[in-house]
């Protein structure tokens, strides 16, 4: 599709400009970071060294960014100067290169390069993230929504519409829900419509429950220990911000006797079975007492779906059905409406003979894998000196359709995953690899479709990772009808492991006895044609 040019060169180079003086929204002479002193990022340079940067840099890319007369030459130039940013010694050049990269992507329309931009300088520099998103979401709306990037702008807009800090401001939701609003009507997708749709009520229900608990937040701040206050507060992080960490300790010093229990009982961390299975069973029942589709119930449910998945590997017969089933049912409430739909994703339901695709697929991957013809990734991103090897490959047959994904506290790096295959016997999970947490999510393929590609960015550790969804042939897995989900976890970027169409069975990787430090992908070896699997 060609992108269409809205911005002209002087407003673009105005913007370009204008960083110099204004940095996510707020004056250089006002404190722009928005987070602590004692933050342990670098802090912003200050507004004359930013100024004397500001200058060099014109220098060297101003005549390239007043002849980028083109979204596509923009996000090319954003591009390149990206490149030389990840180079730079100098911290003050380095912030004002990645400010220009954000600011050039935005004005090309180019949803994923300017807020992983943004993304970077979070990171680097003490500046607030909720500010960073917004304002840049901002800054991209009038070129995004004319550039055929109008999915990926409503996606971007709903996952910050997530976060915590979004839902404890009703300005930033207004803000937000508008974004997402004018990008999916432009979009003219009907599943992503549909989505938003839900979305927008949900969240004139978070609006009015951020301004219904404010008295409740300064009961607290003038007395921690309120029975009242701690439970309404709490309910709102748990229900409404989905931030149980906040929430859990709250809903421990509160007046429902019910909650406070549970509570209890989730903030001890049982080890033993019966422990764990207990905690999860708590969650559920008291989601059963919450009104039908309301934000509680499926936010206790949620809950309750990261205790069975950890339990459900330790239980056998019936216990171990019923936990995978209620962590299944779970794990639709939790998961979040920040995917882009593509064409082929929002049709999928309708498509013919995936079930027979399917099992001629799982009928090819049993074979290859009983033959031992498997192929590893040719990277493992991550650390994997020192830890100990794991390879998880369904021994009947099978394909990977999505990952469980467990975060540390910041949610920055991921500690635990766990494979979900399809095999003949239908779908069917591993275990859990690393170690669970209350930063879950559940990453699972639409029907018809499998993983055909892993983006992970490995460092001392893994600190993001994203799936690829492909169409599931007889024959393979097609890379020209796919969708992936975002990048969750700290990073903006990682390696591209798949992609090729070769059906994925497995992972494999490395671990430390607690977190899980580096992951590969386990691909079968695809017959020629004409040749029987297994031959």
């Amino acid at each position: 599709m060609r992108v269409k040019h809205l911005w002209s060169n002087t407003a673009v180079i105005v913007l370009i400009a204008s960083a110099a003086g204004v940095f996510f929204g707020v004056t250089a002479s006002a404190d722009p970071s928005g987070v602590a002193s004692n933050d342990a990022r670098l802090a912003l340079p200050n507004a004359a060294a930013r100024q004397a940067a500001e200058k060099a840099v014109d220098e060297v890319f101003g005549q390239e960014i007043a002849a980028a007369k083109s979204a596509s030459e923009r996000a090319a130039l954003a591009k390149k100067i990206h490149d030389l940013a990840g180079d730079e010694k100098d911290l003050t050049q380095r912030y004002v290169l990645m400010n220009r990269v954000r600011l050039l992507a935005a004005s090309a329309g180019d949803v994923r390069q300017a807020m992983d931009a943004a993304k970077d300088l979070v990171a680097l520099y003490r500046i607030d993230n909720l500010r960073a998103e917004v304002s840049t979401l901002q800054a991209l709306e009038r070129a995004a929504l004319n550039s055929g990037q109008e999915p990926q702008l409503a996606a971007a807009a709903i996952k910050v519409l997530d976060e915590p800090a979004a839902r404890d401001d009703p300005n930033v939701l207004v803000q937000l829900d508008s974004i997402a609003e004018a990008a999916t009507k432009k979009s003219g997708n009907p599943d992503l419509i549909k989505q938003f749709a839900v979305r927008h009520k949900q969240l004139q229900g978070v609006r009015h429950e951020a301004e219904r608990v404010k008295p409740f937040l300064e009961k607290l701040a003038a007395n921690p220990n309120d029975p009242t206050a701690n439970l309404e507060v709490g309910r709102h992080d748990c229900f409404t911000r989905h931030d149980w960490n906040a929430g859990l300790p709250r809903l421990a010093k509160g007046s429902d006797a019910a909650l406070k229990s549970a509570a209890e009982a989730d903030l001890a961390h049982p080890t033993e079975v019966n422990g764990k299975l207990a905690v999860a069973d708590s969650w559920w029942n008291l989601s059963d007492k919450e009104p039908e589709n309301s934000a509680a119930r499926q936010a206790l449910r949620a809950r309750a779906a990261v205790w069975y998945r950890e339990v459900s590997p330790l239980l056998s017969g019936l216990n171990h059905l019923r936990a995978e089933k209620r962590a299944t049912e779970g794990a639709i409430a939790e998961t979040p409406v920040s995917e882009t739909p593509s064409e082929a994703a929002a049709a999928v339901h309708a498509l013919p003979g995936s079930g027979a695709a399917q099992k001629a697929l799982v009928d090819i991957t049993a074979a290859q894998i009983k033959a031992k013809k498997l192929t590893k990734s040719n990277k493992e991103p991550g650390f994997t000196l020192g830890n100990q090897a794991f390879s998880l490959v369904p021994d009947n047959g099978g394909l990977l359709v999505g990952l469980d994904v467990c975060f540390n506290d910041s949610k920055s790096k991921v500690i635990g995953v766990r494979p979900l295959f399809i095999t003949p016997k239908g779908q069917s999970p591993g275990p859990i690899v690393g170690q669970s947490s209350a930063n879950n999510i559940r990453l699972l393929a639409k029907k018809g479709y499998a993983v055909g590609g892993m983006t992970v960015k490995g460092g001392l550790g893994i600190d993001g990772i994203s799936l690829t969804f492909m169409q599931i042939h007889d024959d393979g897995l097609d890379p020209n009808k796919s969708y992936d989900t975002p990048l969750y976890g700290s990073a903006t970027a990682g390696d591209r492991l798949g992609f090729d169409g070769t059906p994925i069975v497995g992972i494999y990787g490395h671990h430390d006895q607690k977190n899980i430090a580096a992951i590969g992908i386990m691909q079968i070896e695809m017959p020629p044609a004409g040749v029987k699997p297994g031959e």
